[in-house]
This record gives structure tokens, sequence and C-alpha cells, in this order.
């Protein structure tokens, strides 16, 4: 998980024709557009959607990227398939909407990791899309860091899943105390709710 997270942090500042300011729009635009695509109620367009965003991972070298996103989004999948499966409940528009969410997903990734804060801040200016995007970026380094400090400390993160669940409750709590000096910062500026 920490190397994916910071994965995605190291390839906002790669050097390629999706990391280039004018590519912001049309990245924007194809958020937008694979947001859409959930009207035409097709898995193959879901599946094709899915195989563009991969190439275009893979076109910026973000191949740990590609693998981390598939792993944890097939734990994700499987979960909510057996739970289908043992309840009866699995059906043709699950597996639609499991691979809407990983395109989606894809899409997002890919956004992130080819838009470094900068470019928004030059089209948006200091607006609540900026800070929030500024804040996300700021949330993944802190996470990185509590990862790192778990393990500075003993901990093994490995199949067991129990300790996961000490991180988990661990980065809610650091992001949150966090948040607030951000905030009480940002009001010390003159920025105004």
């Amino acid at each position: 998980m920490r190397e994916l997270l910071s994965e995605a942090n190291r390839l906002q500042y790669a050097s390629t024709i999706l990391h280039r300011g004018w590519m912001l729009l049309p990245k924007i635009a194809y958020i937008v557009l694979t947001s859409a695509i959930f009207m035409i109620d097709d898995i193959r367009v879901y599946i094709a959607v899915i195989a563009i965003n991969l190439m275009l991972l893979a076109y910026i070298r973000g191949f740990r990227l590609i693998y981390g996103s598939a792993i944890i989004y097939s734990i994700f999948i499987a979960i909510i398939v057996l739970i289908d499966i043992v309840s009866g409940t699995l059906t043709y528009d699950v597996l639609k909407l499991l691979s809407y969410g990983y395109a989606t997903f894809t899409c997002l990734a890919l956004f992130y990791a080819t838009t470094p804060p900068h470019h928004l801040r030059r089209l948006f200016g200091l607006s609540v899309f900026t800070l929030s995007y500024m804040l996300i970026r700021y949330s993944i380094v802190e996470v990185v860091e509590i990862i790192d400090s778990c393990r500075s400390r003993g901990l093994k993160l490995g199949l067991n899943p129990f300790p996961y669940i000490k991180v988990l409750f661990t980065i809610p709590m650091i992001l949150a105390s966090r948040m607030w000096f951000i905030e009480d910062s940002l009001r010390s500026r003159g920025v105004s709710e």
C-alpha cells in the first residue's frame, strides 16, 4: 500500500505528454466521459475503458500503480462476489457495476498520477477544488508516513488482517488533527469559508 501511494505521488512529476499543463482540460473531459459511460450500460464499454486506462498508466510507467490497484480491487471484488454468491444475489448487473467502479477508479488514478497541483492552481486559482486536490496529496503523504512509522515500530504488514486495523484507526485520527491545523492556518491567512 505504501509503495502504491508513493508511486502515485512520484508519477505526478514525470515527463510525458499527459503531464503537460495543456492536457489538463482533456483529462477533465475524459473523467466526465468516463463517469458518463454509466448511462451506456454495457460491460464491454466498461472493459474497453479499463483497457484504455491501463494502457495510459503503462505509458506513464505506472506499473506498480497498475499492479497494486488490480490487487486491491481484486480483493474488493472477491469479497463482494463471495457475499453475493452466499446470499444468492449475484447478477450480471453486479458485475457491470464492479467493472464500472474499476473503470472510474483507474481513470481517477490516471488523473491523479498525471496532474501536479500547480496545473490545477494555474487553471482554477486558489479555489475549493484546488485546495481539495492539494489536501488529497497531503493526505497521501501523511498515510505513507504513518505506515513508515508503524513499520519502524515493528509492525509487520502481511496477510494477517489484524495489524491493518491498528493502522486504519491511526490514519483518520492523525489526518483529522492535521486538517484542523490546516484549517486554522488558512483562516489566519484570510481564507474564509
